[in-house]
């Protein structure tokens, strides 16, 4: 089967975002509420952010394999093409007026765009480290947030759909990182023959535990197997594992 080249991934990345910059700019320029139109110029911003974070990354991998970005990259272009629709289908709705109604299509296209494919193929574009594009998007969804719940006052349906907002961001955040771990844990991991370590993104050598516990949010306890019991407690007349000496 001929390999999918990265450009059949980024490029509908690239479309996704635009149509969601598309959608923040009609809107803004639809309401006449000054607070509200920054706000939806602050979110196309944002996107406009996006749109350059997935052209700069087809400059550099359009024509590389896929595979060597994602995992089972045939699977994610169908799962981009069907994101793609639903996306579609928000931002082509004519802006209106009404307040409400653009909050809840705001809502319902950020809800898509927190799909986790879409999280790990941003932070891997985005250079790999994940943090400029954690924060740039913690940021964009708690705007939303709260500026929904300023306009609905004490509404306790707009707390909740600002939770659940956040929540489903969190989650998302956590399963984009262990989706990106295991790529990379089935691909190619620099470790050192000798001692074990690990080569990050950045260059440096550290732990496997270190490297597990930045990248996937890993805890570890530590203890020690038979063969080290026997291997580090016996030389020096101590018990081995099974509480027998020498």
């Amino acid at each position: 089967m001929p390999s999918v080249p990265a450009r059949q991934i980024l490029e509908p990345c690239l479309r996704i975002d635009a149509l969601a910059l598309d959608f923040y700019l009609r809107v803004a320029d639809q309401t006449d509420d000054p607070g509200l139109s920054d706000l939806w110029r602050a979110m196309a911003s944002d996107e406009a952010g996006h749109v350059e974070i997935w052209k700069e990354a087809l400059r550099r991998w359009a024509d590389r394999p896929a595979a060597d970005v994602v995992g089972e990259p045939e699977q994610l272009v169908r799962e981009l093409a069907a994101l793609e629709l639903r996306v579609s289908e928000v931002a082509a709705g004519a802006p209106r007026q009404d307040p409400a109604w653009a909050f809840l299509a705001a809502y319902r296209l950020e809800f898509y765009l927190l799909d986790p494919a879409m999280d790990v193929l941003l932070i891997l574009a985005s250079g790999g480290a994940g943090g400029g594009a954690d924060g740039a998007y913690a940021r964009h969804i708690e705007r939303l947030v709260r500026a929904f719940e300023r306009y609905r006052g004490d509404d306790p349906m707009a707390e909740l759909a600002g939770e659940m907002m956040k929540r489903l961001w969190a989650q998302n955040r956590a399963l984009a990182r262990h989706l990106r771990v295991l790529h990379e844990l089935e691909t190619l991991v620099p470790i050192c023959s000798g001692c074990k370590k690990i080569r990050d993104d950045a260059g440096y050598w550290g732990h496997l535990e270190a490297y597990l516990k930045t990248h996937a949010g890993l805890e570890f306890t530590h203890g020690l197997c038979p063969d080290c019991a026997q291997r580090l407690y016996l030389p020096l007349g101590g018990e081995g594992p099974d509480g027998t000496g020498r």
